[in-house]
Parts: structure tokens; C-alpha cells; sequence
């Protein structure tokens, strides 16, 4: 049924960048991406635009992974929203988030998607 409701939103398949642990990574291979616990966006799957960004955003440093990511309908975020999740997002239109850099009350140096679903990442590589 999930992947029926997917199927039904726009693609938008972008190239995005996330850092994790060497550890995390080589564990992603067996069983996919998931979505952490918290972040200014709440518990999602956080990418940066390009290699250099995740440097300055990762939690987690070791290996960057290069996903193509559909990041289907995104909503553009005024600020912070912490308690924010992927179902919450769904009923207000939404497939992801976008922070852009230093945008009204967020504050960001550099800007960022988080996606909930983790069937929106398509490939993953060590870039």
C-alpha cells in the first residue's frame, strides 16, 4: 500500500549528499537508509546539495554517500520544526522539506532536504 501512495506523487530525482560512519555505511548496504531520530526538520533522512556542505551539517563523519533522491513535492521551510514527521508533512501536501541558506527564521549556512520515506532514495554510492 506504500508503495501504491508513492507512486502517485510527483518525481523529482535529484543527485544529493550524506555523511555517516564507515560503520553506518557499509551497514546502509544490507539494510537501506532509515530515517534518524531528530533534527530541525524531526526524525528524517537529512541530504546536502553537494560533497563540501556535508562537512559542515554531518553529525556522523566518515564516509559521504552520493543518493539520487526523489524528493517529490517540497515544502519550503520558514523555520525550525523539530516535531515534525513524514506523516505530518503527507497530509499537508508535501513529500520533503527544503531549508534554504539563511532563510527568514532558520538560519542555515548552507541549504538542505530531509525526506521521511526512505523508498525516496533511489541509489546509493560512496561519492
Amino acid at each position: 500500500r506504500k508503495e501504491l501512495e508513492y507512486r502517485h506523487t510527483p518525481v523529482n530525482i535529484n543527485t544529493r549528499y550524506h555523511q555517516t560512519t564507515a560503520q553506518d555505511a557499509r551497514s546502509l548496504k544490507e539494510t537501506g537508509i532509515r530515517p534518524g531520530n531528530q533534527g530541525i526538520a524531526g526524525g528524517g533522512i537529512y541530504f546536502a546539495l553537494n560533497r563540501a556542505d556535508t562537512e559542515r551539517k554531518a553529525h556522523q563523519k566518515g564516509v559521504i554517500l552520493e543518493c539520487q533522491v526523489d524528493v517529490g513535492r517540497s515544502k519550503i521551510m520558514k523555520e525550525r520544526e523539530p516535531q515534525l514527521t513524514g506523516e505530518e508533512l503527507k497530509m499537508q501536501g508535501f513529500d520533503s522539506v527544503y531549508f534554504p541558506a539563511n532563510y527568514m527564521n532558520v538560519r542555515l549556512n548552507f541549504p538542505e532536504y530531509v525526506i521521511y520515506n526512505p523508498a525516496r532514495v533511489k541509489n546509493i554510492q560512496q561519492a
